[in-house]
């Protein structure tokens, strides 16, 4: 089966929530599809190993921390233009988000 769609999740949160989101993962390239995962850099080896994803982006989103989280020092624009050049190049169809952020 060609995979003939891309998705993209968005989890970059702790490892409960990219366990939860890994089983959307699973359920999309069961259906067929290709899956890009976005999350935090700490979980990059791991998902790289996980055969149902095809591709790994790791990036820290700031506002996951707990610590000055609202600094505007710590967002840089650099990263967020950076993963819009991947999302194109990977020709993602959707983007999946599952917390609302």
């Amino acid at each position: 089966m060609e995979k003939n769609e891309t998705i993209a999740i968005f989890e970059p949160w702790g490892v409960g929530d990219v366990a939860i989101a890994l089983q959307l993962a699973k359920m999309l390239d069961m259906r067929g599809k290709k899956v890009v995962f976005i999350g935090d850099p700490k979980w990059y080896s791991w998902l790289k190993t996980l055969p149902y994803i095809d591709f790994v982006y790791s990036l820290h989103i700031p506002w996951t921390d707990k610590l000055k989280k609202y600094s505007l020092s710590k967002y840089h624009l650099k990263d967020y233009f950076s993963l819009r050049k991947c999302l194109r190049d990977l020709k993602v169809n959707t983007l999946c988000e599952l917390r609302g952020d």
